[in-house]
């Protein structure tokens, strides 16, 4: 169909080419644009309600990984800071998904295809649309090049975890939330690992 042609480059940006195009379709559908409207029209919402726990669970799956001498409440830092909209809305914007959306004439108007909120809910229905037509395994393949890619390319610039995450945070750590909410404030949490020093091995991962 015409209207799925558009989301070749899209495609190209994600690294996965859909056996069912219309999942990638819907998922850049705001609900701004299916309620303005005349023709019943799927959003995303649903979508992103998928890809939040698709997110949740690769992003933990990742840490457990390749981190396992971490703590529980710091690999749920981690996560915490991974996930919330602020992370996610960057991870968008490397793949320019704000450019593909289709919003409602009102999110236009107001510069919807910039707005963090958005664009991260956006992001989240296309891990739902990569996981239902692909599988797990491609979804993780997507959340590893993108999110979980934005903290090792961090580390391996910066050395350490802390570092790692105020330089790509721009501010301190402890501001993120740790309770899983999406949010990106909240109570402290210590950070006494060195990643990428002699305490670590190449990939980032503790040594033990």
């Amino acid at each position: 169909m015409e209207e799925y042609e558009r989301l070749g480059p899209l495609e190209d940006e994600i690294g996965y080419r859909f056996v069912d195009r219309e999942l990638l379709h819907r998922a850049t559908i705001h609900r701004s644009f299916a309620s303005e409207s005349e023709e019943d029209i799927a959003d995303n919402e649903v979508l992103e309600f998928l890809g939040d726990a698709v997110l949740g669970l690769v992003v933990s799956e990742l840490l457990y990984q390749r981190n396992p001498e971490l703590s529980e409440g710091e690999m749920s830092k981690l996560r915490a800071f991974l996930v919330c909209s602020r992370s996610l809305a960057r991870s968008a914007e490397g793949i320019d998904l704000g450019a593909y959306l289709v919003l409602g004439k009102g999110e236009e108007k107001t510069a919807g295809r910039l707005k963090d909120s958005l664009l991260a809910n956006s992001f989240e229905a296309v891990i739902a649309a990569i996981h239902l037509d692909g599988g797990l395994p491609e979804a993780t393949k997507f959340v590893d090049c993108t999110v979980y890619r934005r903290l090792t390319d961090a580390i391996e610039d910066e050395g350490r975890l802390t570092d790692a995450i105020e330089a790509l945070w721009g501010s301190d750590p402890d501001d993120v939330d740790s309770d899983g909410d999406g949010l990106c404030d909240g109570p402290a949490v210590n950070w006494p690992l060195c990643i990428g020093s002699e305490d670590t091995n190449a990939d980032g991962v503790l040594d033990s």
